[in-house]
């Protein structure tokens, strides 16, 4: 019961207090557009805001009984809503399906507006996209301005900067592979990457054979192993990386292995 009667004494108060004020000025208001003008008192202004407020009201709430007219409307947006909602999902997907990876980059924007699609969702298209744009662009300049412009967790993650690297190796960017393939034995290396080094022969094999050896002992539930037998390989000469190759394909099959056997054939020939 105080908090009510609080109410009410306060509002009497600046009821009070404000009729006095006005009551010595009642201020003067003028409205005017083209030749029309409305000349009134700031009291006269406030009680016809007041009458129209409380009109609106008591039609809204009419239409509303009568004619059930807003909650009708209500649901009517709410469904238009989901209506397109559920278009954009359609046609995101079927721009998934058919590769248009243009189409649906652009629509990731709205899709980031539906209540439903999660931020998880949204991660993993994003990575999808870019995975595509990677695997379509023909020209090193590309690679590097996707690269450049890449999310912070790709460029974080060596299964992406494996990625990366092979698709760098595909233009034939064989020197910025390297640079990759070293900055990948420093924080981690997937068999992603050993895929790309079996494909291409260092020029710094002892630096990555290093780098590896230490990323080997720290990180034993890697690729990082593979890769250094790899790297040891291309470091050897005559047919003791090929035998090296062999033997480690005996106790481990690795398809990376077998691809690098197969370059070093190449390159050694």
């Amino acid at each position: 019961m105080r908090g009510p009667l609080l109410l009410v004494i306060l509002g009497l108060t600046a009821g009070v207090a404000l009729v006095s004020v006005l009551a010595q000025d009642p201020g003067y208001v003028l409205l005017q557009r083209g030749d029309y003008r409305v000349e009134t008192t700031v009291v006269a202004l406030g009680i016809m805001a007041v009458i129209f407020v409380l009109a609106v009201r008591l039609v809204y709430r009419v239409l509303v009984a009568l004619l059930g007219i807003a909650p009708g409307v209500g649901r009517w947006l709410e469904k238009r809503k989901e209506n397109r909602e559920s278009e954009l999902v359609r046609e995101s997907f079927t721009d998934v399906l058919a590769g248009r990876d243009a189409a649906f980059n652009q629509k990731l924007g709205k899709l980031e507006r539906v209540s439903w699609f999660s931020e998880v969702y949204l991660k993993e298209a994003r990575d999808w996209v870019f995975t595509r744009q990677l695997a379509t662009a023909q020209k090193h300049d590309k690679l590097k301005r996707l690269w450049q412009n890449a999310a912070a967790h790709q460029k974080h993650d060596p299964v992406f900067t494996a990625l990366y690297a092979g698709h760098l190796l595909r233009v034939g960017a064989s020197s910025d592979v390297e640079a990759q393939l070293l900055g990948l034995a420093d924080k981690g290396w997937p068999v992603e990457a050993t895929a790309v080094l079996a494909q291409l022969r260092v020029s710094k094999p002892d630096t990555l054979i290093s780098k590896l050896t230490k990323l080997a002992e720290t990180t034993p539930s890697g690729d990082a192993a593979t890769g250094l037998v790899i790297a040891k390989a291309q470091a050897m000469t005559g047919d003791q990386g090929r035998q090296l190759l062999t033997d480690y394909y005996a106790t481990h099959r690795s398809a990376g292995v077998v691809t690098a056997l197969g370059t070093l054939s190449l390159t050694s020939a």
